[in-house]
C-alpha cells in the first residue's frame, strides 16, 4: 500500500429544547509525508425549527493548526474545515419543493470571500429529486495587490435517485454545471454510484464512484460502529483512475473525496459523546 492515515473526529450534542440543538465537532488531519502539515479544528452550530416550515441553522468553523488558505470553488460544500461564519435556512415550501439559501465568510488567498448559494429542490416522488443551484464566490474588498480571487459564478442541474435492491441500497445521482469567471466559462459534468450493504449489525460495506470532467476515482469503505454506537471505525481504500485530482463534489451533493484519496489506504475514527 502507498500509505495510511487516521482522521480522529470527536462530536458533541447538546439539547436545548424540543426544537433547537447545538453541535460541536472537533477534527484533525495528521500530516503525512516532508512537506505536509497538520491540519486542526472544530465547527460548532446551531440548529433549530422553531419555524413550522424552516430548518435553520448558523455557526462558525476555526483552526489549530492554521495553514495558507487554499483557492475556493463556487460548488464546494459549505462544510469543508475552512476558518468560516456561516448561516443557512431550508424552507420546505411543500412536500414536494423545498428552497434552501445560505451564505458564509471565508478566508481566500488575497482576502476574505463572500460565498452564497441557492438551491431548489423537487422531488416527485419520494425516490427521486430534480435539484437547481445558483451560486457566487467573490471577495468582499478589492485585494491590494489588484490580484487573488476573481468573481466566480455557478449553475447547477442534479438529478437524483435512491434505490433498494434487497438489503443493498444504491444512490445514483447526474449533474451538470456552468461556471463561469474572469477567464472563461466552463461546463462540468459528473455522474456518481454510491452502494451500501450491511454485513451484520455493526459492520457495512460500501463503494462510492465518481465520473467526472476533472476526473475519475473509486472508493471503498469498510466501517463499523462501537461501544454502543458511541464509536465508528472505517477503512477506505480509494482507486484514482485518472492522475488530475477531483475538486470537492459539484453542488455540493456528490460524494467528496479530499487529497488523502491519493493514498493506498487510509483509516478514520469518529466518536460521539
Amino acid at each position: 500500500m502507498q500509505g495510511e492515515g487516521l482522521k480522529p473526529e470527536a462530536s458533541f450534542e447538546q439539547r436545548i429544547d424540543p426544537w433547537s440543538r447545538l453541535t460541536l465537532r472537533v477534527h484533525a488531519d495528521p500530516a503525512l509525508g516532508v512537506d505536509a502539515g497538520t491540519k486542526a479544528g472544530a465547527d460548532i452550530r446551531l440548529l433549530t425549527q422553531r419555524l413550522d416550515a424552516h430548518q435553520l441553522q448558523a455557526g462558525a468553523s476555526f483552526a489549530f493548526a492554521p495553514t495558507a488558505p487554499d483557492a475556493l470553488q463556487a460548488w464546494q460544500p459549505f462544510d469543508d474545515g475552512r476558518p468560516t461564519v456561516f448561516m443557512q435556512d431550508r424552507w420546505q415550501w411543500s412536500s414536494q419543493v423545498s428552497v434552501t439559501a445560505g451564505a458564509r465568510l471565508v478566508n481566500v488567498p488575497g482576502g476574505t470571500a463572500l460565498h452564497d448559494r441557492l438551491s431548489l429542490a423537487w422531488q416527485p416522488a419520494s425516490d427521486w429529486t430534480l435539484r437547481f443551484t445558483d451560486g457566487s464566490v467573490r471577495l468582499t474588498s478589492p485585494p491590494a495587490d489588484g490580484l487573488g480571487l476573481r468573481i466566480q459564478r455557478f449553475q447547477g442541474v442534479e438529478l437524483q435517485t435512491d434505490q433498494s435492491a434487497g438489503s443493498v441500497q444504491v444512490q445514483a445521482r447526474l449533474a451538470s454545471q456552468l461556471v463561469n469567471d474572469a477567464l472563461q466559462p466552463q461546463v462540468l459534468h459528473a455522474a456518481s454510484l454510491t452502494l451500501t450493504a450491511p454485513l451484520d449489525d455493526q459492520w457495512t460495506l460500501g463503494g462510492d464512484s465518481v465520473f467526472s470532467s476533472q476526473g475519475s476515482l473509486m472508493r471503498l469503505k469498510l466501517s463499523g460502529t462501537m461501544a454502543h454506537d458511541k464509536a465508528k471505525l472505517s477503512l477506505v481504500v480509494p482507486r484514482r483512475l485518472q492522475g488530475r485530482a477531483i475538486d470537492p463534489a459539484l453542488n455540493g451533493s456528490l460524494p467528496a473525496f479530499d487529497a488523502n484519496d491519493n493514498l493506498g489506504w487510509r483509516t478514520q475514527l469518529e466518536v460521539r459523546f
